[in-house]
């Protein structure tokens, strides 16, 4: 027989595991902003391919010039801030570890500005989910 104080318990650690995760909310991401989101991805992996090219002595005069009109700071400050009104758009929780010691006590995951104290790393990888991962939803929800 399952107490009321084991059912607490349980309630207790699922709420501990839920605030340890990602959490998006899928069901407001419609297929047009998943597709913006996921072209924002698309360009970051353009400055990675064209900047390995460059590296490795390949890259042609038109390479560079792409490259160096894809690294300029507006551009960039730009498509961070796309990505983080999107983030405050449909990601619902993210753990706390994730930012960096300067964010505030409060977390409010409805307001973009919270997400510029995300770790470089974890920003990268919440936007590859967010971009990605609305891809292997709807092709769960298919099958």
């Amino acid at each position: 027989m399952v107490t009321t104080r084991t059912k607490e318990r349980k309630a207790e650690r699922d709420a501990e595991r839920a605030a340890n995760e990602v959490q998006i909310a899928w069901d407001r991401l419609d297929i047009m902003t998943s597709i913006e989101i996921a072209e924002l991805e698309d360009a970051a992996g353009e400055v990675q391919i064209l900047a390995q090219a460059l590296s490795q002595g390949i890259a042609t005069a038109e390479m560079v010039q792409e490259l160096r009109e894809l690294r300029k700071p507006e551009r960039a400050k730009k498509q961070i801030e796309q990505r983080m009104s999107y983030f405050a758009q449909y990601v619902d929780n993210v753990p706390r570890d994730w930012f960096t010691d300067k964010a505030p006590d409060e977390l409010d995951f409805s307001d973009p500005a919270t997400y510029k104290y995300l770790k470089t790393k974890r920003f990268s990888e919440l936007s590859q989910m967010l971009a990605f991962g609305a891809e292997q939803q709807e092709t769960a929800a298919k099958n």
